[in-house]
């Protein structure tokens, strides 16, 4: 863990610095000090990955989805579950707005009985969620830190059509089945390449556009929270109200 005073140092600093893990403190010390969630920027984020980048077009032309899906996974040893519920979420909220409620469930952690560790760090396996957004809006999340494989895949469904985004590519066809527009998937770079491409446009000041904000962490880390409760309770949990039970101890 880097403690408080290093963290200060590195914002003092005014240097580009950047992390596979999402966060470097707890929700609750966001909120006293919002500062803290500048220490780092999170690597690779799929939004600023080349895929998403490039579909950016076809996602303003296509509009506020009615119902997504995400999945995001690794091999072990390619990064966290955290890290990867972390980035899949940020995806889902740029382009659904905030999540309502979630309702989660993990399984296959290695000598796992069943039961949810209890912090963000420590989770391991695979993790599915269902998420409710408003005005019509619901989402299907898949992470998982031992898949094999890096994959990252966003499907987004609307009157009209379906989009489908991947870490290189898209496709874009309409309610009927036609062909409207496709970006062709490149080979696909493996995650140390993915982190070094972002690197390079951080240090070029390249991610500095309102299509690559920064995430919102400490909504984001709640929303991870409450997905790592729902695990544990087995009932849907509701991230604002977490917040609020966070800021008001």
């Amino acid at each position: 863990r880097i403690e408080a005073d290093e963290r200060r140092l590195i914002r003092q600093a005014g240097r580009p610095v950047v992390s596979s893990e999402p966060r470097p403190v707890a929700v609750a010390d966001l909120l006293m000090n919002p500062e803290e969630a500048k220490t780092a920027h999170f690597v690779p984020l799929f939004r600023r990955s080349p895929g998403y980048r490039g579909a950016m077009d076809l996602i303003e032309e296509f509009g506020r989805p009615q119902c997504a899906s995400v999945e995001f996974s690794s091999a072990r040893g390619e990064g966290t579950l955290f890290a990867r519920l972390f980035d899949a979420v940020d995806a889902l909220e740029a382009l659904c707005g905030p999540a309502e409620t979630i309702d989660a469930a993990l399984a296959g952690a290695p000598g796992s009985t069943g039961s949810v560790p209890e912090s963000l760090e420590h989770l391991h396996g695979h993790l599915t969620a269902n998420l409710r957004f408003a005005d019509d809006c619901c989402a299907a999340l898949v992470a998982s830190d031992a898949a094999g494989s890096w994959r990252r895949r966003l499907t987004l469904i609307a009157p009209p059509g379906r989009l489908t985004i991947t870490d290189t590519g898209s496709a874009f066809i309409s309610a009927e089945g036609e062909h409207i527009d496709s970006h062709p998937e490149a080979d696909l770079p493996s995650p140390g390449a993915l982190i070094g491409m972002q690197i390079t446009r951080l240090l070029e000041r390249r991610d500095a556009s309102a299509t690559t904000l920064p995430p919102d962490t400490t909504r984001l880390l709640a929303l991870c929270e409450a997905a790592r409760l729902s695990g544990r309770t087995g009932q849907g949990e509701t991230p604002a109200r977490l917040l609020e039970m966070l800021s008001n101890p």
